[in-house]
């Protein structure tokens, strides 16, 4: 759990318990259950995932020195004010970067990269504005960052068909599943698929599904 306050200097992030989170990887060392290490494991992915995703979002171009172009490029991201001539990366900037896009799906990191490049720069410069350290202050920051989650956000999937909608829609479709264009029918192992799939921020609504072969659709993925 990360902690969001306000400093002379700007917002700060840090851990709330660091100490928790060292009796936690002890505990994955030591113990005999294997509950501990599976929840270090999920952790260690999740992280992977995030670095691919900042990966993603900092890349504009082709680079033949991969590694030299992404250090530039992250430490760019980092120094928004451009106030030093050598600037020094910190942890608390790779906090802030977590806390800002650490439910950001990989999908919508490779669609809409210059967009949240952008918006990002404008939320970690919003960060380093001095201030009295009045705590009130966070409340604008908060709610910008509230923002940006829900406009790169996409939607649960909940929706439920029944039979009859299954029927209807088959028959709007004129009995074809738009995956193959070949026959489909009502008795057929069917299923509804996301026209537009919410991994890429299609809505979960009625409009935006299709019938198609159960086949079909496992093949199909989120292309």
């Amino acid at each position: 759990m990360v902690d969001i306050f306000r400093s002379p200097g700007g917002i700060g992030v840090r851990v709330k318990q660091k100490s928790g989170v060292t009796r936690m990887m002890d505990l994955a060392t030591i113990t005999s259950s294997a509950k501990e290490k599976e929840e270090i494991a999920d952790a260690v992915k999740k992280t992977e995932s995030f670095i691919r995703k900042v990966r993603t979002i900092l890349i504009d171009k082709d680079a033949e020195d991969e590694n030299a172009y992404l250090d530039k490029r992250l430490t760019d991201l980092f120094d928004v004010t451009k106030k030093v001539r050598w600037y020094v990366r910190r942890i608390h900037d790779f906090l802030a970067l977590w806390y800002l896009l650490y439910d950001l799906t990989a999908e919508v990191s490779l669609r809409r990269r210059d967009e949240i490049r952008n918006d990002l720069n404008s939320l970690l410069r919003s960060m380093k504005k001095e201030s009295k350290g009045d705590e009130t202050e966070i409340e604008p920051f908060i709610t910008a960052v509230n923002a940006f989650r829900a406009k790169y956000s996409v939607a649960t999937r909940k929706l439920r068909l029944s039979r009859e909608q299954k029927d209807d829609l088959i028959k709007k479709q004129h009995n074809k599943c738009p995956l193959c264009d070949t026959p489909i029918y009502n008795i057929d192992d069917v299923e509804g698929d996301h026209v537009i799939a919410i991994a890429v921020q299609g809505p979960d609504e009625h409009e935006n599904i299709q019938i198609v072969h159960k086949f079909c659709n496992r093949q199909k993925g989120v292309r």
